[in-house]
């Protein structure tokens, strides 16, 4: 099959032609795809290591990387809104920030009883929640 914007650009070709055309995008597409994994491997190969290049966040991680730090979202926000004249919208900010940053020591002050996959469970639990507040917050204050 062939996109329909191969028949919209291109209102002459047939159908043949057109499904051609979507095969070679396609094919290609391909190549790049083996192309890139072969580079990736050979990198990989070089490093004399198998561990993946990246890998996903925890919860916390992500919560550290976005909200710790002189670089972080939090210290941007904060240089902002200290720069920005007192009122309400400001105040709510601040107490939206203070609210990540109760939150964020609850799930720091895991009960030390509990096994590692309960902790983790727990913790990406605990983010979990966190995140669903800041959507909630965000949506709130648009």
């Amino acid at each position: 099959m062939y996109p329909a914007m191969f028949k919209d650009d291109y209102p002459n070709l047939k159908d043949v032609e057109l499904k051609a055309m979507a095969k070679n995008l396609r094919d290609g597409k391909i190549q790049n795809v083996a192309i890139t994994i072969d580079k990736v491997m050979h990198i990989l190969q070089t490093l004399n290591t198998t561990e993946p290049p990246i890998r996903g966040l925890s919860p916390k991680e992500c919560f550290q990387r976005l909200w710790l730090g002189e670089k972080s979202l939090k210290a941007s926000l904060t240089k902002v809104l200290q720069q920005m004249e007192p009122c309400e919208e400001v105040s709510m900010c601040f107490d939206f920030m203070d609210l990540i940053e109760t939150a964020n020591c609850t799930a720091d002050s895991l009960d030390a009883n509990q096994t590692d996959e309960s902790a983790k469970e727990y913790e990406a639990e605990i983010y979990s929640d966190l995140f669903a507040q800041v959507r909630h917050n965000l949506d709130f204050m648009q």
